[in-house]
């Protein structure tokens, strides 16, 4: 940790918290600084929207408005407690050793997305003591960066309306993800942050060296022996440490700080029960997800499955850990473009499955909101309709994938299938549980399927099941 990242005194790590704001974001920008108090020992980054070809007056106009000293952040600007930083025009802006980066011109403007930048380092950079807010705005620019900041333990706030329902536009795409810690209007979000602040500083010296209470790592198995028993889904095989996290940031979201009192709460409140069980669901996702990968396996696996395959025949895929569904679609994507070119047209169905209830939902109903991240131009106006704020898979996309909420641990897997894509699960599992479910993979696929994995993810032991196809993309083959 560098000087530059301590709060004021020296012994607390310092709490950024990066706040994006689009259209409208001015007034909400001056409502949230009237009424927070200017010596929390907090740092502030503002990103917004700004016309790229004129000067900004935000820096001006928010000045009057709080003591704390405003300024235009500039590449290499340390960040201070107490401090106001605003983006530049025209810029992409990060976080990285307690100091600011900032990038001239920024990408084009269909392509940019400050705040998802932003709030993305500042998950990397500052993990628990990392806050993100998202004020008024249009689009949805902020949501994956708030599910990277929620992710890596910081805390997140969406702003609402007088009737605390999230606003439309940046806010209400923030809140649909199912991560926002806290919708609240502009006015109430200075005391919960200097609330939080509080809390985590009287945490630090009760952490380790590796920042676990001890007391939530000895009661981790209380705490999974609940969610097994209450809600029936074992965690134990889970890597102690991801769940020892989880467990910490939800403590730190009620401001609770020992986890007696919090095994206390899980007891007494069935909600806080299910909110823990969907933060150990946490899952980041976006269509095309690492598309080197994805072009490996459209060359590599689609294309020769559909060209070996009748009319008469189906292609059967599993998706498993779909989480909202961007995943299977793009799979789906890719399969109607090598029907495209096939003289053949097997049939193709993906089965795509989810432990997360809500995530399964999202991904049944198929309604985009924003920038459909990861996809070109060109396959959104070819694969994708608009309709009414959203857009939505054409029917060709949409009728290939079936959702439903399914355990890989404790449900049967599907069977007969040609590809099953699992990304991003198995690095929860410890080697136990990894291997008993790759067993399973190998039981549903037929004789030469494919399995593909995450980018962080490999297999104990690939050639007792399985022979890597591709080693880089994470292709193997039974």
């Amino acid at each position: 940790m560098t000087s530059a990242s301590l709060a004021a005194n020296d012994a607390q790590p310092l709490m950024v918290v990066g706040i994006g704001a689009s259209a409208g974001g001015l007034a909400a920008f001056k409502t949230f600084f009237a009424h927070m108090t200017p010596d929390a020992g907090i740092a502030f980054v503002l990103i917004q929207h700004l016309d790229p070809k004129h000067h900004s007056l935000l820096v001006e106009l928010l000045a009057p408005v709080t003591t704390m000293p405003v300024v235009q952040a500039s590449d290499g600007m340390a960040l201070l407690a107490d401090h106001v930083f605003v983006i530049p025009p025209n810029a992409t802006m990060t976080v990285k050793d307690g100091r600011l980066s900032v990038v001239l011109p920024a990408e084009p403007t269909e392509r940019r997305r400050p705040i998802d930048i932003f709030f993305q380092s500042l998950a990397a950079e500052h993990g628990e003591n990392a806050v993100c807010v998202v004020l008024s705005g249009t689009g949805s620019d902020g949501t994956r960066g708030l599910q990277a900041v929620k992710e890596h333990g910081g805390l997140t706030v969406a702003q609402a309306m007088f009737d605390h329902h999230a606003m439309q536009g940046m806010p209400s795409s923030a809140s649909a993800s199912g991560l926002v810690d806290h919708v609240l209007p502009a006015e109430e979000m200075g005391a919960l942050l200097v609330s939080h602040q509080r809390h985590l500083a009287s945490l630090a010296p009760h952490l380790g060296s590796d920042g676990v209470q001890r007391d939530v790592a000895d009661e981790i198995a209380t705490i999974s022996a609940l969610l097994r028993t209450r809600l029936g889904h074992d965690f134990g095989h889970y890597k102690e440490m991801t769940l020892i996290r989880r467990v910490q940031r939800r403590m730190q979201v009620r401001q609770i700080a020992t986890v007696a009192a919090y095994i206390e709460r899980l007891r007494e409140e069935p909600e806080e029960l299910a909110e823990l069980f969907q933060d150990f669901l946490i899952s980041v996702t976006e269509f095309m997800r690492d598309p080197e990968a994805f072009e490996a396996l459209r060359t590599t696996v689609i294309e020769p499955l559909v060209a070996a395959k009748g009319a008469d025949q189906q292609i059967r895929v599993w998706v498993a850990g779909c989480a909202t569904g961007e995943e299977a679609y793009s799979l789906a994507i890719l399969f109607n473009e090598a029907l495209e070119n096939s003289a053949s047209r097997p049939r193709v169905q993906i089965f795509a499955t989810d432990l997360d209830e809500r995530a399964v939902q999202v991904a049944r109903a198929g309604r985009y909101r924003g920038d459909l991240v990861g996809l070109s131009p060109q396959r959104i106006a070819r694969w994708f309709t608009v309709e009414g704020d959203a857009q939505v898979p054409v029917k060709s996309v949409r009728d290939m994938c079936v959702f439903s909420t399914h355990s890989v641990i404790k449900d049967p897997p599907y069977s007969k299938l040609d590809l099953i894509s699992c990304r991003n699960v198995l690095i929860y599992m410890d080697a136990e549980l990894q291997d008993r479910v790759v067993r399973n993979f190998d039981f549903g696929l037929r004789p030469a399927g494919y399995l593909f994995l995450g980018s962080s993810e490999s297999l104990a032991r690939p050639s007792e099941l399985f022979t890597p196809l591709d080693k880089k993309h994470r292709i193997f083959r039974c």
